[in-house]
C-alpha cells in the first residue's frame, strides 16, 4: 500500500493512490459488511439500527470508490467516510463483560 520511492526521489502519491484504490476500498468494504453482520449476529443488535445500518452505508459508499476514478468522488468520500466514522464511535454503546 505504500508507495516506492524512485531513483529521483519523486513520489507521486496521487497516482499511487488510484493504482491501489480499487483492492483498498474492496477490503474496507468487506471489514464493514462483515461489522455489521457481526454486531447483528454476534452482539445481538437490531438489524435495523446505527450499529448495522451505518457500516453497510459506508460500505455501500467504499464499493462506490473501488469502481469510481473520479477525484471529486474520492475527496467527497474521504470526508463522509471520516463523518460516519465519528458518528459511529459516538453512538456505539456495546458493553462487552466477562462472566464466569
Amino acid at each position: 500500500m505504500l508507495p516506492k520511492a524512485t531513483d529521483e526521489g519523486i513520489i507521486d502519491l496521487e497516482a499511487h493512490y488510484f493504482s491501489v484504490h480499487k483492492a483498498f476500498f474492496t477490503i474496507v468494504a468487506f471489514s464493514l459488511f462483515s461489522s455489521s453482520i457481526v454486531n447483528y449476529s454476534i452482539f445481538g443488535e437490531p438489524l435495523i439500527g446505527p450499529m448495522t445500518i451505518m457500516p453497510s452505508i459506508v460500505g455501500c459508499a467504499a464499493i462506490g470508490a473501488a469502481w469510481s476514478d473520479s477525484q471529486a468522488y474520492h475527496k467527497g468520500v474521504g470526508v463522509f467516510m471520516f463523518l460516519m466514522f465519528l458518528a459511529f464511535q459516538l453512538t456505539d454503546n456495546t458493553v462487552i463483560s466477562y462472566t464466569s
